[in-house]
């Protein structure tokens, strides 16, 4: 009972923190990306290098850069705005592809066992013994530098993640005595898995999903750094970073807002995948009665 109240402070401050992080998304996702059309104040594409430069808060003829202009004359809100979309594409889209494989292959060697699982486990070793950056040089000089190729990146870097983690969740629950019981009404296995065995596992799925996007959020700006990111002129929150590294001491800006936008969806998804945990978590969810 003690350890019981003890940890309701922690666990009080753990999801006042997710619902900071969640409301954050809430305004990412659908306030800032799928409301750019009608939130941006300039074409994110219109070049003025008349207007080149300008720091936040500039305005010319008429027109306020609120966070400033780029090399080139473009809008800086206006580009973070619309890269918002192409940065959340690009994790989101990853994070479901790798954990629709890595949770189906975990599955797999957890439940099946037997050459399969030996077979599966080899392929994830093999995969993790990649270094990631020599597999996206890889994939660009084999398909060359594109949103569909990152993204491709991203799932054949990430799925062996899930597959190790979602494995020994099923060794586990495979022992269980519910399982047993299934087994002897005579439930076939394939029944069994999607009923009893992949229910269980969704709550190590959903953890593991939210730290890869935040992780994918920030490597994709590194990625932007060696040319091997969203391709210009089209605007992501990795190549705005990459592009305002030359202007560091002469336009601040032009790094500064892209990586804060960067550091606050990352720490906002941080922020719920650290209540997810511990909500999802059956001994941690006792704790609160």
């Amino acid at each position: 009972m003690k350890d019981r109240l003890s940890a309701l402070p922690v666990l009080a401050r753990r999801y006042i923190l997710g619902t900071i992080g969640a409301a954050i998304l809430v305004v990412v996702v659908l306030v800032v990306a799928l409301g750019a059309p009608v939130l941006v104040p300039r074409n994110p594409y219109k070049q003025a290098i008349a207007e080149r430069l300008r720091g936040p808060g500039a305005t010319i003829e008429g027109h306020t850069f609120w966070l400033g202009s780029d090399h080139l004359g473009r809008d800086v809100l206006s580009r973070i705005i619309y890269g918002t979309r192409i940065s959340l594409l690009i994790s989101a889209t990853s994070v479901i592809g790798a954990a629709l494989i890595g949770t189906a292959a975990g599955l797999v060697a957890g439940y099946v066992g037997g050459w399969p699982e030996r077979v599966l486990m080899r392929v994830v070793d093999l995969q993790l013994a990649i270094p990631f950056i020599l597999l996206a040089l890889l994939v660009v000089a084999l398909w060359g530098p594109s949103t569909q190729n990152i993204i491709t990146t991203f799932i054949i870097t990430s799925w062996p993640v899930y597959a190790r983690v979602i494995r020994s969740r099923v060794l586990v629950i495979r022992e269980m005595q519910y399982l047993e019981a299934a087994r002897a009404l005579g439930q076939t296995p394939t029944k069994t898995v999607f009923r009893h065995v992949f229910p269980n596992t969704l709550n190590s799925v959903t953890v593991l999903a939210s730290y890869q996007m935040a992780q994918i959020l920030i490597v994709e700006g590194a990625l932007s750094f060696l040319g091997l990111g969203v391709q210009p002129p089209n605007p992501s929150w990795g190549n705005m970073l990459a592009e305002g590294r030359g202007y560091l001491e002469t336009a601040w800006w032009l790094a500064t807002f892209p990586g804060s936008a960067i550091l606050l969806t990352a720490t906002a998804i941080n922020l719920l995948g650290d209540a997810l945990r511990d909500w999802l978590d059956p001994q941690m969810r006792s704790m609160r009665f």
